[in-house]
């Protein structure tokens, strides 16, 4: 499964450089063993003829390379199960990728941009000196 990750981590840091505003998610679900890629905003997705025909080569090439594997592209959806985040092009450019808590047999995630935008969006604004989302 390396090699799987490996590959999808290396063509959506790709996607990061030649698509300007655009965000990248990807988890694994160990469930039903679904690499998950979610892409927003939905004008980039789905109204970039550039960024279609490279989701398009993606799924070609993972599907060649490793024919037993599932991969979904999509735009965000609660319904995915992002738990288990390997990358994240909102966090610290990118260069943190995964932040994992050990707890009692299980390995919980935790996004930190998203609390932090959830923050936002229920009204609790952080000064820049206030912010600990990363001190950890």
């Amino acid at each position: 499964m390396n090699n799987e990750i490996e590959f999808i981590k290396n063509n959506i840091k790709e996607w990061c450089k030649r698509f300007e505003g655009i965000h990248i998610k990807y988890a694994y679900e160990k469930e039903s063993e679904f690499h998950i890629i979610e892409v927003a905003p939905e004008s980039i997705r789905r109204g970039n003829k550039k960024y279609e025909k490279a989701e398009t080569q993606l799924w070609d090439d993972f599907m060649a390379s490793f024919p037993d594997s599932d991969l979904l592209i999509s735009e965000p959806c609660r319904t995915n199960n992002m738990e288990n985040i390997i990358f994240d092009s909102s966090i610290s450019d990118s260069s943190i990728e995964s932040i994992s808590f050990d707890s009692r047999n299980k390995t919980d995630y935790y996004d930190y941009q998203t609390q932090k935008n959830d923050n936002i969006q229920n009204g609790i604004e952080l000064s820049e000196s206030e912010d600990f989302s990363l001190a950890a």
